[in-house]
């Protein structure tokens, strides 16, 4: 480390010190001249001629000294003792500017050190700025990742929301494909029931064709009597058989007298203040229908319940008039002693079949209500040869007209 320059100052301080000195030599000089008795001013010129070669070597001027005087030489050892005092103060003093150096240079090498520790320190804030700057990188990418996941998560759930939904539509297509297989089932079940009361008719039917059901008075006898108890037992049962509706319902009869079995005229104006209770039977076909005489049975043996409602029983047999002693002698070998509480009376030229739109083989079953005045109240025609109202129906409907 250059340190001239600093030096410097210094040194013109020594040579000001050095001139100050010199001075102060010359004025003890020229003290001591002033002490010289007169007769000594000789010697003083040559003291002062001395002290100027001194002052004159002393600053640097080549110059020969005079020879000194014992008080010169005395003046010269204690200026040179003050000089070397100058001198030795002087060394001190550059020692001193030797150490202030070498500490300034120290100073200076602990602050290039302190220098180089804060770019060592800038360097590593840098690389730690760029550690936090790669962090935040970092960090950002992740949480790019968990917003690419949250999305990733969110479509995950909403295809199991889908195909939740999905599921649920299976499950009530499932459910709805059950409910039809149980309808089908059901409506499978009712069909196998309506084959087998089909079945159950046609073997009937098969059992009671029209051969089997017309008899004789000499048919009589052991499973036709057994058929028409049957028959008797279903027409005298609680059971109540709704009428279907018909067109003839609220209609007038448009036939009101009839010829009775005996011969004579029946009107039904006769029975002005009764319900007439009309049953239309199958007629005369060449034998008595079995279904009819139970029926006509089952009537006769309620006769009074009907009575009781003031109700009058009419039976129409469709046919000639030569048929009713035989219908009569079946319900005779059917029912011992039996005689007919209630007119039968015939249809001879089946006018009132034609005119109900009833006919059958000869006219199909069918029980009626009608007021005395011939409107018709209640109707049931009957879809084969068994398909009539109980007794306890009409007996119900007789109630039902009474309350209206």
């Amino acid at each position: 480390m250059d340190n001239s320059n600093n030096l410097s100052p210094q040194k013109n301080g020594d040579v000001s010190q050095d001139t100050k000195v010199q001075n102060d030599a010359s004025q003890n000089t020229q003290t001591n001249n002033q002490q010289v008795d007169p007769a000594s001013k000789e010697n003083n010129v040559d003291v002062q001629q001395n002290s100027s070669q001194q002052t004159t070597v002393q600053s640097g001027n080549v110059a020969q000294a005079k020879p000194n005087t014992p008080q010169t030489l005395d003046n010269n050892d204690d200026k040179a003792a003050m000089m070397d005092k100058v001198a030795n103060a002087n060394d001190d003093k550059a020692a001193m500017m030797d150490k202030v150096a070498n500490a300034n240079d120290d100073k200076a090498a602990m602050m290039d050190k302190v220098a180089n520790a804060n770019d060592d320190k800038a360097a590593m804030m840098d690389k730690v700025a760029n550690a936090n700057d790669d962090k935040a990188a970092m960090m950002d990418k992740v949480a790019n990742a968990n917003d690419d996941k949250a999305a990733m998560m969110d479509k995950v759930a909403n295809a199991n929301d889908d195909k939740a939904a999905m599921m649920d539509k299976v499950a009530n297509a499932n459910d709805d494909k059950a409910a039809m297989m149980d309808k089908v089932a059901n409506n499978s079940n009712d069909k196998a029931a309506m084959m087998n009361k089909v079945a159950t008719m046609n073997k009937e039917k098969r059992k009671f064709n029209p051969q089997a059901v017309f008899l004789s008075p000499e048919d009589v006898k052991g499973k036709k009597k057994k058929f028409s108890n049957i028959f008797q037992k279903r027409f005298s049962s609680d059971k109540i058989v709704t009428a279907r509706p018909n067109a003839l319902l609220g209609n007038r009869l448009p036939v009101t007298r009839f010829l009775g079995s005996g011969g004579d005229l029946i009107d039904i104006a006769d029975f002005a203040d009764k319900k007439i209770v009309l049953v239309i039977l199958r007629g005369f076909a060449g034998g008595i229908c079995l279904a009819c005489s139970a029926q006509t049975l089952a009537l006769s043996k309620s006769v009074d319940k009907f009575n009781d409602k003031n109700a009058q029983i009419i039976l129409v047999y469709p046919g000639k008039a030569e048929s009713i002693p035989v219908f009569t002698s079946v319900l005779e070998a059917l029912e011992e002693d039996f005689q007919a509480p209630f007119p039968i009376v015939l249809d001879v030229e089946l006018e009132l079949i034609r005119q109900l739109t009833i006919e059958g083989s000869l006219a199909k079953p069918t029980s009626m209500i009608v007021t005395p005045d011939g409107k018709i109240e209640y109707v049931y025609v009957g879809k084969n040869i068994t398909d009539r109202p109980t007794v306890k129906t009409l007996l119900l409907e007789l109630d039902n007209l009474s309350q209206r």
